[in-house]
Formats: C-alpha cells, sequence, structure tokens
C-alpha cells in the first residue's frame, strides 16, 4: 500500500500581507496568522509559525518602525539595559503587579547582562594535598591532635 505525502500549503503572498498587517495594527501572533489562513492548530505555536515569507512581509510591513527597532538595540549600552531590567523590576514589586516580568527576565538572561548567573562560585576545590599544619599558626588553646587532616 502507498501512502501518500501530504504536501504543505504555502501562504499567498496576499495572505502573508494581511499577517504582517494585522500584527502592525496589534493582533496577536495567533489572531493574526489564523486571519491570514493558517489553521489553528499551527497559529497556536507562536513564533515558531512565522516562517519565512511571513517573516519578509512582516519586515516589510513595519519598515521604519523595524529599522528604529533595530538601530535602537545597536544604541542601547548593557549597563543602560541593567538600570532598565531592574528599574522595571522594581516598578512592578512597588505596584504590586507582575506585568512585563517575562520580557525583564529575558532581557537580564542576555549574555551581555548575565544578571542570573551568581558572582562567584560556592565550594572549595584542592588540587593535591594540603600542607602540613605548623602548630604555631594554630589558635591558642586548639591542640595540633585536635585538628583533622
Amino acid at each position: 500500500m502507498e501512502t501518500e505525502r501530504s504536501t504543505r500549503k504555502r501562504l499567498t503572498e496576499e495572505q502573508c500581507k494581511t499577517f504582517a498587517s494585522e500584527v502592525k495594527q496589534g493582533s496577536s501572533l495567533k489572531q493574526a496568522l489564523v486571519k491570514a489562513g493558517v489553521s489553528p492548530a499551527q497559529a497556536k505555536k507562536g513564533k515558531r509559525a512565522i516562517t519565512g515569507p511571513l517573516r519578509k512581509a512582516l519586515i516589510a510591513e513595519l519598515g521604519a518602525d523595524y529599522e528604529t527597532v533595530m538601530q535602537f538595540g545597536r544604541t542601547i549600552d548593557p549597563l543602560q539595559m541593567r538600570h532598565a531590567v531592574l528599574g522595571g523590576l522594581a516598578r512592578g514589586i512597588a505596584q504590586g503587579s507582575d506585568k512585563g516580568a517575562q520580557i525583564l527576565k529575558l532581557a537580564g538572561g542576555l549574555r551581555e547582562l548575565n544578571m542570573y548567573t551568581p558572582d562567584s562560585q560556592v565550594g572549595v576545590i584542592v588540587l593535591g594535598n594540603l600542607p602540613k599544619i605548623d602548630q604555631d599558626l594554630l589558635p591558642p588553646g586548639v591542640a595540633l591532635d585536635d585538628v583533622k587532616e
């Protein structure tokens, strides 16, 4: 029995433009994908469902906005970004809200910021044998027999 491979339906240029237009107007990715003719199951994937033609259409639609965002990304330095993340987290705590917490977490985890990695590692690694302990180096009242090697 021979099975037929299903061919994936390609989106037309018009569908890609519809998607880009919907995103620019503020629709969620899922809503924009469904309006462009993508199945709800595929649209549920969000960013993973955005293929090359959809991405190109989105960049073309955003135009100057896309270039502005790219230019902003090139000009902001890590210290400014670090302050923005800390300020956003502090504002969220003060307001008792977690709006934007996910994006702040992502920004803080960027390689340039690395805010969630400890500055020092805990623990001691000894390579080789420890030197013999001299009785003169011990505090008064502690005998060499009390110290384990």
